[in-house]
């Protein structure tokens, strides 16, 4: 899918759950949630690897939750579409998870 319309997924999805986002211009380090604040920093959506990255961290606000598993298993329901690129992003940061918190 062309990057226009994942991110017109992702805004349509910030609609539906009534949230705002601070979207940065260029590829943070890592995208970052608060969940007290509610708080979502993004990069803008460039291809399907931001794309379900930006959608694993909304996953952390809609279920208020840090557990990385919950969140990725709601990117992956909630994506308007899911890539073999998208899995295997997943895989790499819940294998980079899962070594540091070990």
């Amino acid at each position: 899918m062309e990057p226009e319309e994942l991110s017109a997924h992702f805004d349509f999805m910030l609609v539906k759950y009534d949230l705002d986002v601070n979207k940065w211009l260029k590829q943070p380090a890592r995208n970052t949630t608060d969940l007290d604040g509610d708080d979502l920093r993004v990069a803008v959506i460039v291809d399907d690897e931001t794309y379900c990255s930006t959608m694993h961290e909304l996953g952390h606000i809609i279920c208020q939750t840090k557990d990385e598993v919950l969140a990725w298993k709601w990117a992956r329901n909630n994506a308007i579409y899911w890539s073999d690129e998208m899995d295997d992003v997943m895989f790499k940061c819940l294998t980079m998870y899962k070594m540091e918190v070990t």
